[in-house]
């Protein structure tokens, strides 16, 4: 899904029909003012990622040939952990952490960076970081863009009302996704 449309569910939830109407349609009543609201969004929706991600972080891979230090810089998103380090498809190999950077031992190889990350530097354009299987699903990430999009206007009890709505939302996609247990039936 792209983050457009998360937007445009968003304005729904917030009834900004301007801008609502300027991501569906490419047009509206006021351009200047739809515009506005939606680097607001985009904002908001950058602090929302940062929330969503230490709920359920996002995780990715990295490969690099033939190196024995890798830069965070170069690596999509912002690094937030280093899960793994593997040359080839199994073998670990070991690094040291270093200020924004992963530092290997002692020879250079090709290797595979396992990583926890924020999305960052995105466009109304570019495809949302969480897919279907994860807890956030398009509406509850909408909830909490929702919530930091008021905070950032300044309306702070509307705010935790849409907040409330975006934990409420990930505990009810929690527990869909452990799946449950179906109780013995008595036999009499």
């Amino acid at each position: 899904m792209k983050i457009r449309k998360l937007l445009a569910l968003t304005c729904v939830l917030l009834g900004k029909t301007d801008a609502e109407d300027y991501l569906e349609k490419g047009q509206c009543s006021n351009v200047v003012a739809a515009e506005e609201e939606i680097k607001y969004l985009l904002t908001a929706y950058e602090s929302a990622m940062e929330t969503a991600a230490a709920t359920e972080p996002l995780v990715a891979e990295y490969s690099a040939q033939n190196v024995n230090e890798i830069s965070y810089n170069d690596m999509p998103g912002r690094v937030t952990a280093v899960l793994s380090v593997k040359e080839g498809q199994d073998k670990p190999v070991e690094y040291t952490l270093k200020m924004g950077r992963i530092e290997l031992s002692d020879h250079k190889a090709d290797v595979t960076v396992s990583y926890e990350y924020i999305p960052e530097g995105k466009t109304i354009d570019d495809d949302m970081d969480y897919r279907e299987h994860h807890k956030h699903t398009p509406r509850v990430l909408s909830y909490l863009v929702a919530a930091e999009y008021l905070a950032l206007k300044g309306s702070h009890t509307l705010a935790s009302v849409w907040l409330e709505r975006y934990k409420n939302g990930i505990a009810a996609c929690s527990k869909s996704l452990k799946g449950g247990v179906i109780k013995r039936r008595l036999w009499w």
